[in-house]
């Protein structure tokens, strides 16, 4: 299978709850580096309506007067189209966001490739390889980061020069960063396109 990249559309992962299934902030639910299975990918997609209406509905607010440096985890998510099946990646997302120096960092890794023509029943196509590195910057609530790197499936694959904008929220007495992620992919063939997805981190 070769990835055609032609695609890059936020994968159920904005503003979502804990995997876990707690409706608050905190653990992301899917623990250390493994990648995330057909159940849990499923969890991930059918939490993503009620996570846009806690951002929409004030639940979640912009988190304007915090301070200190917080290690997040969650998620970033895109849709690879490819031929007639409807192929998503989704990967873990850590960022370390310094507020008092006003730096982000961190790294999103461990893709997996997902089969969600029938978004109830994922069923996991293969592993990713590769990641791509989070660096930017954070002025009172908002981010503004580049995630940029290398993704493949094995048959094909892309470089990555992403920008990562959108803020830090509180939700539950704990942090959350949500935002847009837009750029340019250049596949191994040479072709370059413009893309567009979303990310979301929970503090840890």
């Amino acid at each position: 299978m070769r990835i055609q990249l032609s695609g890059f559309a936020l994968l159920a992962c904005t503003a979502l709850v804990a995997c876990g299934g707690s409706s608050g902030g905190g653990s992301n639910g899917t623990g250390g580096g493994a990648r995330l299975s057909a159940s849990e990918a499923a969890t991930v997609m059918t939490q993503y309506d009620e996570a846009i209406a806690a951002v929409e509905n004030g639940d979640a607010t912009v988190a304007t007067d915090a301070s200190g440096a917080v290690s997040m985890s969650g998620y970033m998510g895109f849709s690879i189209e490819e031929e007639e099946d409807e192929i998503d990646a989704l990967g873990k997302l850590s960022m370390d966001v310094d507020f008092d120096n006003g730096t982000v960092s961190g790294t999103a890794d461990n893709f997996a490739l997902f089969d969600t023509s029938d978004e109830a029943n994922p069923v996991k196509v293969s592993n990713v390889s590769g990641a791509l590195t989070v660096d930017g910057t954070v002025t009172s609530a908002a981010i503004d980061a580049s995630a940029t790197g290398h993704l493949s499936d094995g048959d094909g694959g892309a470089d990555f020069d992403l920008t990562m904008t959108g803020n830090v929220y509180e939700q539950d007495d704990a942090l959350m960063a949500l935002g847009d992620v837009e750029g340019t992919f250049t596949t191994d063939e040479g072709v370059t396109e413009t893309t567009g997805g979303g990310f979301v981190a929970y503090e840890d």
